[in-house]
């Protein structure tokens, strides 16, 4: 049997031309569409190119110190731009200073930010380092310059959420006219901010915006060092704060009151607003303290339930002699201690 080759119905010529060309009209607005948006975009990464580019080579880096100086009228002035920009930044030397000359000064400036970030109004910052900053006084006002009009009261909108990661400043030098006494320290800690207008506006008990602190310091002067841990999660204040103080210390040359060097304090903060948990432990020289209980922190409530406790201490060294002539200064500063403790404890 002879098999005879089955026949297929061939499509027709005007549908496969119709498939295969699409209309005169359509293309053109497709390439038009291309052309407007294509080019623009284009031109803004080549322009975005080229400045990351001018940015990151050396004559680039000068031109952005001098500029710096220009734009800001002299105030900042850095030198020795280097790194990534503008990702990982490094400044050698920065100085703002005013009409009476330098008042700050950071040496060793490292900034490892996410500056993309800030389409999602977060300030992101991996790592935020200075060798040595030095803050000689508070910046003074020009006297020949115009009196700004007072801002108004109106709340913050300034809504940025703050993600810093690490904080590492080696030395700080305070200047004299800050503290009344020459102070140098070291910090290290981490900062994670909700929101940074409540805190601008000041921070309401009644709703604080959610953060997660952690502050490291230490005095490179003298034996001193202060830790602090603090979060804020909805509706509660968990507080950790340890300080340190040896002798001839910051007690000592604020107050000139050598009798409560050292000093060592720690206070636990923990619970909802409403019903912290308060425990506070101190020693100050010879004198001793400790309270405990709930507190009520937005109606400064807390203080039938939390009273402070004196243990028995000699507030005078031992002498052979009469102790009349300590009696007096013993007893003020005991007394200033209680009605320190019990105004701390009631608010």
């Amino acid at each position: 049997m002879s098999r005879t080759p089955e026949s297929h119905p061939e499509p027709a010529s005007g549908s496969v031309t119709a498939k295969a060309r699409r209309p005169r009209w359509k293309r053109i607005t497709l390439w038009c569409l291309a052309l407007c948006l294509g080019v623009p975009v284009a031109l803004v990464a080549l322009v975005l190119i080229g400045i990351l580019v001018f940015a990151n080579i050396p004559y680039g880096q000068r031109f952005i110190e001098r500029e710096t100086a220009s734009l800001t009228g002299g105030m900042v002035q850095i030198q020795g731009l280097d790194g990534a920009f503008p990702y990982h930044l490094h400044v050698q030397h920065l100085t703002v200073q005013d009409h009476l000359g330098p008042y700050l000064a950071i040496d060793g400036l490292r900034l490892n930010w996410s500056p993309l970030a800030l389409l999602h109004k977060t300030v992101k910052a991996s790592l935020l380092q200075a060798q040595t900053l030095r803050f000689e006084r508070l910046p003074s006002a020009d006297p020949s310059a115009p009196v700004a009009e007072p801002s108004s009261s109106s709340p913050s909108t300034l809504h940025l959420k703050i993600d810093l990661r690490k904080l590492d400043i080696g030395r700080i030098d305070l200047g004299k006219s800050l503290a009344g006494f020459p102070l140098s320290a070291m910090a290290q800690g981490h900062l994670m901010l909700a929101d940074l207008a409540p805190v601008i506006d000041g921070p309401n008990l009644d709703h604080l915006p959610k953060a997660d602190l952690g502050l490291s310091l230490k005095r490179l002067d003298r034996p001193a060092s202060l830790v602090l841990a603090l979060s804020t999660p909805r509706d509660r204040l968990d507080l950790h704060l340890v300080v340190q103080d040896g002798e001839k210390g910051l007690v000592t040359q604020f107050s000139g009151m050598e009798t409560l060097d050292p000093l060592a304090l720690t206070l636990d903060l923990s619970g909802p607003v409403n019903a912290n948990h308060l425990v506070l432990d101190m020693a100050a020289g010879a004198v001793k303290m400790h309270a405990q209980g709930k507190l009520d922190l937005p109606r400064h409530d807390g203080g039938s339930v939390c009273r402070p406790q004196l243990r028995p201490c000699r507030l005078w060294p031992a002498w052979p002699g009469p102790v009349s002539p300590w009696l007096p200064n013993s007893m003020a500063i005991f007394w200033r201690l209680q009605a320190m403790a019990g105004l701390i404890l009631t608010r």
